[in-house]
């Protein structure tokens, strides 16, 4: 039999949905004051908020009719009509929060406006009115929620430990006091203050405030607009991380949401400059029109659906991209070096016009190279994976490529938003080198103190962009080994080989069955040395066995590139002349990032003069 519902049964359901623990009812809480146009919010909790969450706020406040509504079901300020659900403008517009979270809770509410010479207190205990009377009170609203869910006990026993709820209470709320710097925000949580901001409007100042003042160095402000998107906010040096992607922060339109398209194109952005298991800490601000975002897809309005994803993904990449290219990376210990043009005792010097007399620069070979080169339109579309979705390859154009082959490059569909005549010159490594330490760090100074250059770390930038460089410009070719390589595999193994021969083109490498269970590599690409040959064929080989899906070949390409970079490149403990190393960092400041190796790892850190001074204890 079908029944309608009662309706303090049906209160509770909703409440359900919309009241999961004690944040939502802060969140809730907190957003209406946002839209009542609040400068002040102070929120205070005990134990977690379960026995009590109150906040206060200097908004508009309502009048004694708008008071008693606003806890009827549906009931809203918000939305007037059908067209309103696709511009919403303001955080909260359901028309639910107040009721549901008083359906399981004692519910106090003080509110007033400025025009009104009394407010209005009104007292509900499970959905039920107890108590409405006039009330004198300050301009503004306060809400005290008591003992929630103290009518659905097995709702509690859902929640986590009192440290669980309050960490994330503490989240939400510095999000958004990031969202809203022109707000202050107060925080007190059994009577200790956790945190407090001034509603100074800067959002560097609230940044500080949750991070601590020591990184006021690693913050990059980012400012960007076209006729979608205005992007603003705050991105981190690289070398300011976290273990964990909940540090990048997206607010559209100030609405904090979660979404996982956005991450991409920030860590693409990021790209070769974080160690592996590091993500970045972004406070990313995308203002747009309202119809082109639609909030209205998840209770509880995390999750929002763009009408232009794909367009703001780029932009938002681009924005990034383009900063973290323009300033200087270099990690220091406590003041940032100053950008200047690079300066080096044999600045003319260059690595091409040298012979080959140094440990570091990789061996040539007299074998026979094939005339074809590797075509990288093979390389960036087999299987249809394209560029803008999986890799861009933007940061290692270098103004040498032959302006034909450039335009066909920047005109192709798989690069697009980048335009390198824009790209500001480079920052040089200010440096003249004074030795080693245990064959493993280049110890250079400048007018900003002294340097500790990682030559493992910096050579594998230099050959990872050099052999990138050449894909972009169509330069690797395949080489002939002289004595081909025999591999044995299984018949279902060499089979899919066969069936990939395609891909392993791509790589430089030319296969051909050779009786049962065998295989013969012939060909590998011209950038891998002698005693490197029989590792990359193999790497490849072994990666594409172990792939039952799609190859994404770029992927494939680069990895390659970046394994085998290391392996080319000068090891610790390896000592190198003056010279050598004057031209690795020479050759280093010829890289698009010469801030860290392919992996992330940091290539140069800064001790400030401040720095060494104190360590020597000639200042405080």
């Amino acid at each position: 039999m079908i029944k309608i519902l009662d309706e303090h049964i049906a209160n509770q359901i909703a409440a359900g949905e919309v009241i999961e623990r004690p944040v939502s009812v802060v969140k809730e809480l907190v957003e209406n004051a946002i839209d009542a146009k609040a400068t002040r919010v102070s929120v205070s909790i005990q134990q977690g908020g379960l026995e009590q969450i109150k906040v206060t706020d200097n908004g508009y406040g309502m009048s004694s009719d708008d008071v008693r509504l606003s806890f009827e079901r549906h009931a809203t300020s918000k939305i007037i009509n059908a067209k309103n659900l696709f511009r919403i403008s303001t955080l909260g517009f359901r028309g639910e929060a107040l009721p549901s979270i008083a359906a399981i809770s004692k519910v106090e509410i003080r509110t007033k406006r400025v025009a009104d010479a009394n407010g209005s207190y009104l007292l509900i205990e499970g959905g039920k009115k107890q108590k409405f009377e006039p009330v004198g009170c300050p301009n503004g609203t306060q809400v005290i929620i008591n003992d929630i869910f103290y009518n659905t006990p097995a709702r509690l026993k859902y929640l986590k430990t009192i440290t669980t709820e309050t960490n994330h209470i503490n989240d939400y709320l510095t999000k958004i006091s990031m969202a809203y710097p022109e707000i202050s925000f107060s925080y007190q949580h059994n009577g200790k203050q956790i945190f407090f901001t001034r509603g100074s409007s800067n959002l560097k100042d609230v940044l500080l405030n949750i991070y601590g003042n020591h990184t006021h160095k690693y913050w990059i402000p980012i400012k960007a607009e076209n006729l979608d998107f205005q992007i603003s906010g705050y991105i981190a040096k690289p070398e300011f991380n976290r273990a964990s992607r909940q540090y990048m922060v997206f607010y559209v339109n100030g609405r904090y949401i979660r979404s996982v398209k956005l991450s991409e194109a920030i860590l693409k952005a990021y790209h070769t400059l974080l160690p592996i298991n590091k993500y970045p800490i972004t406070v990313i601000k995308i203002d747009m029109d309202y119809s082109l975002v639609d909030v209205n897809v998840h209770p509880s309005k995390l999750e929002v659906r763009f009408s232009k994803e794909t367009e703001l993904f780029d932009f938002l990449f681009t924005t990034i991209q383009k900063k973290l290219q323009e300033i200087n990376l270099i990690s220091d210990v406590i003041a940032p070096i100053k950008k200047q043009h690079h300066i080096s005792n044999n600045q003319q010097l260059r690595l091409e016009n040298q012979p080959n007399n140094f440990s570091y620069q990789l061996n040539k070979n007299n074998k026979s190279i094939t005339n074809e080169p590797i075509n990288i339109d093979k390389v960036m579309q087999v299987h249809e994976y394209l560029l803008p979705q999986e890799h861009n390859l933007q940061p290692y154009i270098q103004p040498e490529i032959q302006p034909e082959i450039q335009d066909e490059i920047l005109n192709n569909e798989y690069v697009r938003n980048n335009d390198i005549s824009d790209t500001k010159t480079k920052d040089r490594i200010v440096a003249r080198v004074i030795g080693q330490i245990h064959g493993t760090y280049i110890v250079a100074e400048n007018e900003n103190g002294m340097l500790l250059i990682d030559q493992h770390a910096a050579h594998e930038r230099i050959n990872y962009e050099k052999i990138m460089n050449k894909v972009i410009n169509q330069q690797i070719k395949k080489q002939d080994i002289l004595i081909p390589i025999q591999l044995r595999y299984t018949n279902a193994e060499i089979a899919i080989l066969i069936g990939k021969k395609e891909i392993l083109d791509t790589m430089a490498i030319e296969i051909e069955k050779f009786g049962e269970q065998t295989i013969i590599v012939r060909t590998h690409p011209d950038w891998i040395t002698d005693d490197k040959i029989f590792d990359y064929t193999t790497y490849i080989i072994e990666t594409l066995l172990h792939h039952n899906k799609q190859v994404n070949t770029i992927d494939l390409l680069e990895e390659s590139v970046i394994k085998f970079s290391c392996k080319s490149s000068i090891k610790a403990n390896m000592r190198l002349s003056k010279e050598e190393m004057e031209r690795l960092v020479d050759d280093l400041n010829e890289t698009s990032f010469p801030y860290t190796c392919p992996h992330g790892r940091p290539v140069v850190i800064l001790y400030s003069n401040y720095e060494l001074e104190k360590l020597f204890k000639r200042k405080n």
